[in-house]
């Protein structure tokens, strides 16, 4: 998504920027360099919406896919996740796990494209991090985000009579692969395709390093998890801005 590309390419000057000034300046540091990318991330967004809007104006938007609620219980708790696309019983459907950051709304406009051009039934599974409530006892570790999604598509199997066939795009490539090591999902599909894999971490990456001295820090979870929750706490349209979300008529 627009987020991710612009996290990735747009503002490593700033991450950069941020671990050159943790040191003199410690916790302060961190939380005064993460409040820069955040803004810096929302006005990059801003300008991507207003791309956004005019090429829906010269292309338009497809129908909205419907949306329904999966809730699935791990570990004790009930999550929430938002379904793109309509489950159809006994039927081979095409289940798409996002990249970053998570959101099933993103690939409407391909899952529609799939059914129309190749006869796909096809639905896009957000994750718990993006469901109708922010998750209990902070952020959900991607371990856990693939423990749900083994449990989604278990159900779609065991609860639907579905067979299965899978979209991963980036980190959604590794959580497919680590849901096939279930032999109950495995022997129901039917196809694996991984689009822009994300498979493992680069150790050559000086991008990927930098990030990771970042959140090895030990303010940054805390402040991380307080951005989450500031964005959590805002008001849908400015969320649905930030994150380059159209409403698709």
């Amino acid at each position: 998504g627009d987020l991710f590309i612009f996290w990735m390419n747009d503002i490593h000057y700033l991450v950069t920027e941020a671990a050159q000034h943790v040191q003199p300046h410690g916790v302060l540091g961190i939380g005064m360099a993460l409040v820069a990318i955040f803004g810096a991330t929302f006005m990059m967004c801003l300008r991507q919406r207003r791309r956004q809007d005019c090429i829906t104006k010269a292309i338009g938007n497809p129908s909205k896919m419907p949306c329904t609620v999966q809730s699935i219980s791990l570990e004790g708790k009930i999550h929430d996740l938002m379904v793109y696309g309509t489950i159809k019983r006994n039927h081979v459907m095409t289940i798409v796990i996002p990249g970053n950051p998570g959101q099933g709304e993103y690939y409407q406009r391909f899952s529609i494209g799939l059914a129309k051009h190749h006869g796909y039934d096809t639905i896009a599974l957000s994750y718990g991090n993006f469901g109708c409530s922010p998750p209990h006892g902070g952020v959900l570790s991607i371990e856990a985000e693939a423990k749900l999604k083994r449990l989604q598509l278990r159900a779609l199997v065991e609860d639907h009579g579905c067979t299965l066939r899978l979209v991963g795009h980036s980190i959604g490539s590794w959580i497919v692969l680590e849901c096939l090591k279930d032999p109950v999902i495995r022997a129901a599909t039917v196809g694996v395709h991984l689009l822009f894999p994300f498979l493992a971490c680069n150790e050559r990456s000086w991008k990927q390093k930098t990030i990771g001295r970042l959140l090895a820090l030990p303010a940054a979870h805390e402040v991380s998890l307080g951005l989450v929750r500031m964005i959590c706490i805002l008001p849908l349209a400015m969320r649905r801005l930030m994150l380059g979300l159209n409403d698709p008529e």
